[in-house]
C-alpha cells in the first residue's frame, strides 16, 4: 500500500497510513481516517504473504465508502430503532441514516468519517483518539475515546477501546473488518469454515432491528457450535424475517462475563486461522451481503466475498432494558478488549 495515497487533509485534518508489525513479521496497515485497518499481511501454510483485509488503494474512496470497511465503528454500533432512546426519563433523537427513520454504526457522521488524531506510535503499536462533542449525532456528552491497537511478542493483534463522557450518555463501539483469509478479492467464502460460542441469535424485525427476543440456534444452518462452513441456500431458507441474502445476525455468546474469552474461529483452506477472543456479549456475523465495490488492485468485492466478526453489545439495547447496559457515566470507563489470534497449520 502506498503510503503517498492517503496523505491529505479532510475537514482541515491531517490523514496519513500507517503500519505496525509483530515480531514474526505480521503486518497491519491502518489510516486515521475512521481508525480504519486497511491491510492485514500474514503468511500460509505454503509461505505465501496473504492480505487478509478488504480494502481500498487510496483514501479518496474510503472518504466514499458506505460499507464501513475496516471502521471502528460508533458512538453506538449496530442499529437503533427509530433512530432515538430515552435515558434518565429524557429522549434523545438521532441522526437517521438506515431505511430512512433508523441509525446505523453512529449515524451520518459517525466515527467511521472522523479523522482521529494520532497519540503514539512505535514499531508494534499505535494509539488514535476521538473526541465526539456534546450533541454529535444526537448523542448527550462530551466523549473521549482512545483506540489501542498493538502487536504482541506472541503475534497476537489486540484493540482496545476505552471511552470516558462528562455526561450520561451510552456507548458500544467496535470494529468493522472484512476479512477473507484466503486473500481479499477472493471471490467467496467457500474455502472456509466457522466456530461461534452461542447457541442463540436475536430475532429481529421490520428493517432488521432487534425485538428483545432471542431465538434457539438448535439445528438450523446458524449453528456453529462445531467448526462448519455457512450453507447459503440453507441460510436464505430460515432467514427469520432477515433479508434474505445471508447471514447478517447477532449470536449472544454463552458463558459471558466480562472477562476475555475465545468466542469464534475461522479457518481456511490455505492453513490460515483467526481466534477472536473478546470482552463483549457478542458478535454481529456478517457475510457481506451487499458488498459491491471495487477494492484493492481493481479487485471486485461482491457480496459474499468476505465475512464480518463484530465483538459488541446488543443491537437496540439503548431501547431494551433487559439487555446488557450501553450507559455510561462521567466518572467512569467504557473498556471494550478483542484480540485476533492467528495460527497457521502444519
Amino acid at each position: 500500500m502506498m503510503r503517498e495515497n492517503f496523505q491529505t487533509k479532510h475537514k482541515g485534518k491531517d490523514i496519513d497510513l500507517y503500519e505496525i508489525e509483530s515480531p514474526e513479521g505480521y503486518r497491519l496497515q491502518l489510516a486515521n481516517y475512521g481508525c480504519r485497518l486497511v491491510s492485514l499481511w500474514l503468511r500460509d501454510q505454503r509461505d505465501r504473504k496473504v492480505d487478509v483485509l478488504l480494502g481500498y488503494d487510496n483514501i479518496g474512496q474510503y472518504l466514499t465508502d458506505d460499507a464501513n470497511l475496516g471502521a471502528l465503528v460508533g458512538r453506538v454500533a449496530n442499529r437503533i430503532g427509530n433512530a432515538s432512546f430515552t435515558l434518565d426519563g429524557k429522549k434523545y433523537q438521532l441522526t437517521k441514516n438506515i431505511n430512512g427513520k433508523h441509525h446505523l454504526h453512529g449515524g451520518v457522521e459517525g466515527f467511521a468519517s472522523a479523522v482521529w488524531e494520532v497519540e503514539d506510535y512505535t514499531k508494534s503499536s499505535i494509539i488514535l483518539t476521538h473526541k465526539s462533542h456534546d450533541g454529535d449525532q444526537g448523542y448527550p456528552g462530551n466523549l473521549i475515546v482512545k483506540a489501542v491497537i498493538r502487536w504482541t511478542e506472541e503475534d497476537v493483534l489486540q484493540t482496545y477501546i476505552y471511552a470516558t463522557t462528562d455526561k450520561p450518555t451510552v456507548a458500544n463501539l467496535t470494529f468493522h473488518p472484512y476479512f477473507n483469509l484466503m486473500g481479499e478479492g477472493t471471490p467467496s467464502l467457500d474455502e472456509h469454515k466457522f466456530w461461534l460460542d452461542a447457541n442463540e441469535i436475536l430475532e429481529f424485525g421490520e428493517d432488521s432491528i432487534a425485538t428483545g427476543n432471542s431465538l434457539a440456534i438448535g439445528t438450523t444452518p446458524f449453528n456453529f457450535q462445531e467448526i462448519t462452513s455457512v450453507n447459503f441456500q440453507e441460510v436464505m431458507k430460515t432467514q427469520w424475517g432477515m433479508d434474505g441474502e445471508g447471514i447478517d445476525h447477532f449470536f449472544v455468546l454463552n458463558n459471558f462475563d466480562e472477562s476475555l474469552q475465545e468466542v469464534a474461529k475461522a479457518e481456511a483452506e490455505n492453513g490460515l486461522s483467526m481466534e477472536i477472543w473478546t470482552n463483549q456479549p457478542g458478535l454481529q456475523f456478517y457475510t457481506a451481503n451487499f458488498l459491491d465495490t471495487e477494492g484493492k488492485d481493481g479487485k471486485h468485492y461482491s457480496k459474499h466475498t468476505a465475512f464480518c466478526l463484530e465483538a459488541q453489545v446488543h443491537p437496540n439495547a439503548p431501547n431494551i432494558s433487559h439487555f446488557p447496559s450501553v450507559r455510561l457515566a462521567p466518572g467512569t470507563t467504557y473498556t471494550h478488549h478483542t484480540e485476533y489470534r492467528f495460527r497457521v497449520a502444519d
